[in-house]
């Protein structure tokens, strides 16, 4: 498991209270898991949910897939 705890910049100085990005990764039988959490407050009910956030961290995953898999 590795905690990332936003400490400074857009996501926390002008966006969200708090952020903080979990990722835990499992074995699973023959196959491995990650886990993507995302912890936040928003301010108000104005600030939308992080999902171009999500998005990229997906794309990402399946991109690393992707090239372990090629290797």
């Amino acid at each position: 498991m590795i905690v990332f705890k936003v400490i400074g910049g857009d996501l926390v100085d002008e966006l969200y209270k708090t952020f903080t990005i979990i990722l835990n990764v499992d074995k699973k039988g023959d196959k491995v898991v990650a886990t993507w959490t995302f912890e936040f407050e928003k301010p108000d009910t104005s600030v939308p949910y992080p999902t171009s956030l999500m998005d990229y961290l997906c794309d990402l995953v399946k991109d690393l897939d992707t090239y372990n898999n090629t290797k």
